[in-house]
């Protein structure tokens, strides 16, 4: 449920995108929607998630510049931006703390060896990095009609994919954990 929230405000701006054929005009609706959704999943969980609340604020600088200049790039380059911060917050948290960025966000969740902990941190910022690479990489190399068809799918797909993986990998670690306590 929480995946098609965060997707939802892409899905509008790719629909938006599609029918009026204008990147920022698709970019004026994508920002009162990106904010509603923000408020939806603050009165959905009583918090404001952080996560959501840079993206929104990042998005509305660089909505708001693509709007103000009638130039895509700066709204194409965000998700770049975006996935490096947090990639950076999690490669920071695993060099300069005890515990990794990860850890601090499912530890009441899960239980895992520190090595564990350690890898998944890892696996994320990698992710983050590549993802913010492969969207940089389309937003330059190709045309806008399909940056906004890779936004809507194609970092969906690798989405998903990269849940999968690590699906399967806290599930072979939190059972090595279970065996160690029996």
């Amino acid at each position: 449920m929480r995946l098609l929230i965060d997707f939802f405000p892409i899905a509008i701006f790719a629909i938006a995108y599609f029918i009026t054929k204008s990147f920022t005009t698709a970019t004026i609706i994508l920002i009162p929607v990106t904010t509603a959704q923000f408020f939806l999943l603050w009165a959905i969980t009583k918090k404001a998630d952080k996560i959501h609340l840079i993206t929104l604020l990042l998005l509305i600088v660089f909505g708001g510049t693509t709007i103000i200049l009638d130039n895509p790039a700066y709204l194409q380059w965000k998700p770049s931006i975006v996935n490096w911060l947090f990639a950076a917050v999690l490669l920071g948290s695993h060099l300069f703390s005890q515990k990794t960025a990860i850890e601090h966000l499912l530890d009441q969740k899960i239980t895992l060896k520190r090595s564990s902990w350690r890898t998944l941190n890892i696996m994320w910022s990698v992710f983050f990095i590549f993802s913010g690479a492969i969207n940089l990489y389309v937003a330059l190399y190709f045309s806008e009609s399909f940056w906004v068809q890779f936004k809507l799918f194609g970092q969906i797909f690798i989405t998903l994919a990269f849940l999968i993986v690590q699906s399967i990998y806290l599930y072979y670690q939190m059972q090595d954990v279970a065996e160690h306590k029996a």
